[in-house]
């Protein structure tokens, strides 16, 4: 009897372990912050275990969802898999314009959020996602603004600087932050705008990781591989089809050499830099957008071609992979 009670306690403990377990998964950060394996080729935490990235790009996250909804997309996040979500704090141009001078100043947006008769605002909006993110271990990687609004000036090194300053101050002490220095345009012309955002952000908040988001069918190594704040790089193989792209070469310049249905040679170039940098495909194509992403006569990504990608870049030698 004695012997059976023994195993019947150790049994319900296990159990109740386990659940526990399911209940709080583990932190990643619990094994110490990100870095860059020493041989420049993946992402590790401190105490030298590997880390995989597997990100969803909610872009919009922190602008279209309430906190009940952002809550709940985190949850089922957290049970597919997902270990970062990608985010931008900053869309578009027009409300650059708006917030431009709430930024530089108080940083404060004007426009509430409602949550069960209670007004909060647009910062702790953004903080209450990154503590939720915190607290199922999911990375929140973040693009503090898209291209358009530093293209423009709407965002002037002045503002810049403010703004990558309290963005890294606010955030450096959270264990679950990557950086995505913006863009998703061609940034030959604004270079030093972003070195600047790299840079400032970088001073302030040391302990963060930090990459590039380029333009489809580019990779940040085109630009900013040896820049001191760009710890790994990141390619965009994009959302169009070899012959879509060469169709719209006469509407705007093609840069890149149509890899972007072969995104494991973005990989194969960039590994093959010097001095080595890990990198991953941070936007493929979507299962269930048209092909060329805004032509709705054509025909639709499907599952298959999502898993393609994921094969290849990952097959390559990426450290990870963005859905």
């Amino acid at each position: 009897m004695k012997r059976f009670l023994t195993i019947a306690i150790w049994a319900f403990t296990l159990i109740g372990t386990v659940s526990a377990q399911r209940q709080r998964p583990e932190l990643p950060w619990n094994n110490g912050k990100l870095k860059v394996s020493d041989n420049g080729r993946f992402l590790c935490h401190e105490n030298g275990k590997p880390f995989f990235l597997l990100g969803d790009t909610g872009w919009l996250l922190t602008q279209r969802l309430n906190r009940e909804e952002a809550g709940h997309y985190l949850s089922v996040r957290q049970q597919q898999g997902y270990n970062a979500v990608l985010i931008q704090i900053v869309n578009g141009i027009s409300e650059c314009e708006r917030l431009r001078a709430i930024f530089v100043s108080t940083c404060r947006r004007s426009g509430p959020y409602q949550q069960t008769g209670r007004v909060y605002g647009y910062w702790d909006h953004v903080d209450y996602i990154i503590k939720t993110a915190e607290s199922k271990g999911i990375y929140i990687c973040i693009v503090p603004t898209w291209g358009g609004p530093v293209k423009s000036g709407a965002f002037d090194d002045y503002a810049i600087e403010k703004y990558a300053r309290f963005l890294a101050e606010r955030y450096k002490d959270r264990p679950n932050i990557i950086w995505l220095n913006g863009e998703d345009l061609n940034p030959e012309s604004t270079l030093e705008q972003w070195h600047l955002m790299g840079n400032t952000i970088k001073k302030y908040d040391p302990n963060h990781l930090m990459t590039f988001h380029p333009l489809g069918r580019t990779s940040s190594a085109t630009w900013f591989h040896d820049a001191p704040w760009l710890d790994f790089n990141m390619f965009q193989s994009g959302h169009r089809r070899y012959d879509q792209s060469l169709r719209r070469e006469a509407q705007e310049p093609y840069s890149g050499n149509r890899t972007e249905e072969d995104n494991w040679r973005y990989v194969e170039e960039g590994l093959a830099k010097i001095p080595a940098k890990p990198i991953l495909d941070g936007e493929p194509s979507y299962e269930g957008i048209p092909q060329g992403l805004h032509d709705y006569d054509e025909p639709v990504w499907q599952a298959a071609d999502v898993r393609r990608y994921a094969y290849w870049s990952g097959f390559a030698g990426s450290f990870g992979h963005d859905y």
